[in-house]
């Protein structure tokens, strides 16, 4: 490889790392926003239930993530249509 193209090399790769740290820091500072947020909407219990999640959710298998998945949206069905239902007795 000639000196010229190991140059270009290095500079293409020392670009790389430099956006790839630049896009880590945005996400980093977009993620304590949105934790900022959150911290001031979401309830103790609330907070320790996701906790935990994070906890968790590394260690668990493919299987039980997807079982999980699918329970949480179990959840928010029953509660989207509880809501509506609210919503309609509220209308009449």
């Amino acid at each position: 490889m000639s000196l010229s193209n190991t140059k270009l090399l290095t500079r293409v790769l020392n670009n790389a790392i430099l956006s790839l740290s630049t896009t880590k820091i945005a996400i980093k500072q977009y993620r304590k926003k949105v934790i900022a947020k959150m911290d001031s909407t979401v309830s103790a219990t609330e907070k320790d239930l996701l906790k935990t999640f994070k906890e968790i959710l590394p260690k668990m298998s493919s299987d039980s993530k997807a079982y999980l998945l699918g329970y949480g949206e179990g959840y928010k069905k029953k509660a989207e249509e509880t809501e509506k239902e609210q919503e309609e007795k509220n209308d009449d």
